[in-house]
């Protein structure tokens, strides 16, 4: 992860419910075994029933949560621009 990542990462959990009262060293324990991930266009984060065991923040760009309707056709369950996060349940 490069400085400016991090940077953005603790920027990002310091806003969140979850993090955001943490201390400066406990922050930094969280930042250490945080992993940055860039996607391209239309890429796949995860899957329906795959294993919830990890928890998403959207640094930078947008992610959108779909699934497939009747007739194939994709709907839109959830929009998450930068800022945001899913997978809060897994922790």
């Amino acid at each position: 992860m490069t400085d400016d990542e991090a940077d953005r990462c603790r920027a990002l959990l310091g806003r969140s419910l979850l993090f955001s009262r943490l201390g400066e060293e406990d922050l930094g324990r969280v930042l250490a075994v945080a992993q940055t991930q860039r996607l391209e266009k239309r890429e796949i984060v995860f899957g329906k029933g795959d294993p919830a065991d990890r928890l998403y923040g959207v640094l930078k760009g947008s992610l959108r949560a779909t699934t497939t309707g009747p007739g194939g056709r994709e709907l839109m369950l959830r929009f998450m621009p930068a800022g945001e996060f899913c997978g809060e349940v897994a922790i």
